[in-house]
């Protein structure tokens, strides 16, 4: 439990400053669900020698997250999407300027 239960929020960061924002949310118990691309997924689960299956740099932005791999290039994976962030408060991205918006998944639109 936390002061932040009651709270959701979607992760599609992978720079230092979004996962290590969203880690917080996580530590304070909100509910925070990372969308990774499909394959290798989040660039932090190569960063280090693995210990346990994972690497450090992934257990240390992603622990209290859950998970979900979703193309967002692909209309059944930008519906899904759409499905998580309606019942989300937040939404944090690192992606450049306007690639959500390009998807039909900017502000606006969601």
């Amino acid at each position: 439990m936390g002061a932040l239960t009651d709270l959701r929020v979607i992760d599609l960061s992978s720079n230092v400053a979004g996962p290590l924002c969203t880690k917080l949310f996580a530590d304070f118990g909100a509910d925070v669900i990372k969308v990774e691309p499909p394959g290798l997924g989040d660039p932090a689960r190569l960063l280090g020698k693995p210990y346990r299956g994972q690497s450090p740099a992934s257990r240390r932005w992603n622990r209290g997250k859950r998970s979900i791999a979703l193309d967002l290039r692909k209309a059944d994976a930008t519906e899904v999407f759409r499905e998580l962030v309606a019942d989300a408060d937040a939404v944090i991205e690192g992606m450049r300027p306007g690639s959500l918006a390009r998807r039909g998944l900017g502000y606006e639109a969601l």
